[in-house]
C-alpha cells in the first residue's frame, strides 16, 4: 500500500498512549516508536489521541505532527470524534494499530487484527462485546488491508470472515529487547518485597479474564498444592480483572483462593 511522498500518513496512537498499557497498547507504543525511525523524512505523519501524547511518543521527527482530538465522553471517541476527522481532515491513508477502526474511514486503511477467539470461544466473552468486534472486523476487512501476529491467526480470519488471503499480511511479534533481561538478584529482591511476594511463587501476567484461560491455571494451582501440601508456594497474578474473573475464582476453594495474590496492574519496570 504504497503512500504518494506528498499525502499524509495518519495513525490511531490512542491506544499507545494510555498510562496503564497492556498487549495491544504495547504492541501499538512500540511500533510507534520505531516507525519514527524508518518512516523517510518527506513522508507526512499525523499521530491523533485524544489526550497530549506522553512517554516520548511526543517526542517526533520533523515530518511527524500530533494531532490532539478532544472528546468529553468516556466513550465513542474512535467511532464519532475521530470518525468526524477522518469525514473533515482525511489523510491518505490511515493506520489503526488495534481492531477498532472508526466507521468513517479514508479511502485506504490498514489495521492489525490480532486473532478472532470471540468467535469460537463466545463464552469468554461479554455477548455485546462480542457483536461490537465482529462488526469492527467487518469494518476493517471491507475497507483496507490487514496485518495479524501469526499464519494462525491469518487462517482464523480468511475461515471466518471469508476475507481474501492476500488483503492480510502476517508481521510476527517483536520483543523489547532494552527491558526484558535477567535482573540481578538484588533488583529481583527488591521487587518481591516491594509486592509482599515470597518464593517458591507462580506468576501469572495478563488481564484475568476466562479467555486466558484463568480457571485452567487455578485448577492446575490447586492440584500442584494438593500433590505439595508441606510446599507453601503462593500464586502470583498480575494484572487487571476482566470478563469472567469472579466466577473463576469463586470456582476454587478458600484454601486455593488465600494463596493467591492479586497485585493488579504493576509498573512495566516491574
Amino acid at each position: 500500500m504504497s503512500t504518494p511522498r506528498s499525502a499524509a500518513i495518519g495513525i490511531d496512537a490512542s491506544r499507545a498512549n494510555r498510562s496503564q498499557r497492556t498487549g495491544v497498547e504495547w504492541y501499538a507504543f512500540h511500533l510507534i516508536q520505531r516507525l519514527k525511525t524508518v518512516i523517510p523524512p518527506e513522508q507526512r505523519v499525523i499521530l491523533y489521541s485524544e489526550e497530549p501524547l506522553r512517554d516520548g511518543l511526543e517526542r517526533l521527527p520533523p515530518n511527524w505532527e500530533s494531532r490532539v482530538l478532544r472528546w468529553p465522553l468516556r466513550r465513542l471517541w474512535t467511532q464519532l470524534r475521530l470518525s468526524w476527522e477522518m469525514l473533515v481532515h482525511p489523510p491518505s491513508l490511515l493506520f489503526v494499530p488495534a481492531h477498532v477502526p472508526p466507521i468513517c474511514t479514508p479511502k485506504r486503511l490498514l489495521t492489525t487484527l490480532h486473532d478472532v477467539a470471540f468467535i469460537p470461544m463466545p463464552k469468554a466473552y461479554n455477548p455485546l462485546g462480542s457483536m461490537y468486534l465482529r462488526l469492527m472486523y467487518h469494518v476493517s476487512l471491507w475497507a483496507g488491508q490487514v496485518l495479524t501476529v501469526s499464519e494462525f491467526s491469518k487462517r482464523e480470519i480468511v475461515k471466518y470472515f471469508h476475507a481474501g488471503p492476500e488483503r492480510i499480511t502476517v508481521t510476527p511479534l517483536g520483543f523489547d529487547d532494552a527491558r526484558y533481561h535477567v535482573p540481578d538478584e538484588t533488583e529481583i529482591t527488591d521487587c518481591l518485597t516491594r509486592y509482599g511476594v515470597t518464593r517458591p511463587y507462580f506468576v501469572f501476567v495478563g488481564r484475568l479474564e476466562t479467555k486466558k484461560n484463568l480457571r485452567g491455571l487455578l485448577e492446575s494451582f490447586r492440584r500442584y498444592r494438593q500433590q505439595r501440601p508441606n510446599e507453601d508456594a503462593k500464586l502470583v497474578l498480575v494484572g487487571k480483572p476482566g470478563h469472567g474473573f469472579d466466577v473463576d475464582m469463586k470456582s476454587m476453594g478458600d484454601d486455593i483462593r488465600r494463596q493467591v495474590l492479586q497485585l493488579g496492574y504493576v509498573a512495566p519496570k516491574d
